[in-house]
């Protein structure tokens, strides 16, 4: 299975500052249809022409989000968002999955280290506000005091997210609310990539005010917690060919290693002239290996289905 992008052609380089940079132009399409297309669009065929491996994304993806005006709220089209956007509420029990997952690396003797979103998250603490003092000139201290005795366990775990993950950029209490933060600071609008790869910044937030980034020209929408978590845990296509070729070489091992053994007994058997009983013997065996091989090939088939399904990517009508 290759995971080449069909559209490296349409590659190209911009210099800026002593920098090279690569980004995917789609003007070197040379498709009419794209003229016609709305911006908003546009930033979803730039992602599937980018990701394109005929196996998440394929290039009848591409063709479909080129024929907009036919297949809209026909067909799903697949999308790779840029990053994620949580608020304390969701954002919680997704830093508690990646520390529980943390743990499970541990036992199975792995590094748990390599656990960390893979796409930028962004958690603004801002849903823990009550208002318990008012009509006082200290108000907003006493509050903030208030809140962060309230939810010391809460957010004393939440700092501890931010320092053993990678990726992960935790607005602290205080620091205004999310769709501020959103707009003014947290927005990269043009992100940068593995390889000073340039591409259209984008996200999915658990917040109803995710949307707003909108006004900067960026690409937002809103999301539950199930689909957010699934972004930021998608996993690479080169891993998962990856897997799938070691299990077809363990597949291949393992009948070799099965024909040797039982071209051995065959060989013993006929040299040995053993008796009956004997022979009843290796046929136990020999059943024995056959349903050990069977079982072999049961687990390996149930792997690879697990490696195939476990892809999670976010699909919708448009």
């Amino acid at each position: 299975m290759t995971t080449n992008n069909p559209f490296d052609k349409v590659k190209d380089v911009l210099k800026s500052h002593d920098q090279t940079y690569n980004f995917y132009n789609l003007s070197k399409l040379q498709d009419p249809r794209i003229e016609k297309l709305p911006y908003s669009i546009r930033i979803l065929l730039e992602s599937a022409v980018r990701n394109c491996d005929n196996f998440e994304v394929h290039e009848k993806d591409v063709e479909n989000i080129l024929n907009w005006e036919n297949t809209a709220n026909k067909v799903e089209i697949p999308f790779k968002p840029a990053r994620v956007l949580l608020q304390d509420f969701t954002g919680v029990p997704a830093v508690v999955d990646l520390a529980a997952m943390r743990d499970a690396m541990k036992r199975l003797g792995g590094d748990p280290a390599k656990i960390n979103p893979l796409v930028p998250v962004d958690l603004v603490i801002d849903h823990s506000v009550q208002v318990d003092v008012s009509r006082t000139v200290d108000a907003l201290e006493q509050n903030q005091k208030i809140e962060f005795h309230r939810n010391h366990e809460r957010f004393s775990f939440l700092k501890w997210g931010a320092q053993a993950f990678d990726g992960l950029f935790i607005a602290p209490p205080g620091s205004g609310i999310v769709h501020q933060v959103n707009l003014e600071y947290i927005a990269r609008e043009v992100m940068n990539g593995t390889g000073n790869l340039l591409y259209p910044d984008s996200v999915v937030g658990t917040d109803s005010h995710t949307t707003m980034v909108n006004g900067l020209g960026v690409c937002g929408w809103g999301v539950g917690g199930i689909e957010a978590e699934a972004v930021m845990l998608e996993n690479n296509n080169n891993n998962n060919n990856n897997n799938n070729n070691n299990n077809n070489n363990n597949n291949n091992n393992n009948n070799n290693n099965n024909n040797n053994n039982n071209n051995n007994n065959n060989n013993n058997n006929n040299n040995n002239n053993n008796n009956n009983n004997n022979n009843n013997n290796n046929n136990n065996n020999n059943n024995n290996n056959n349903n050990n091989n069977n079982n072999n090939n049961n687990n390996n088939n149930n792997n690879n289905n697990n490696n195939n399904n476990n892809n999670p990517i976010y699909y919708f009508n448009y």
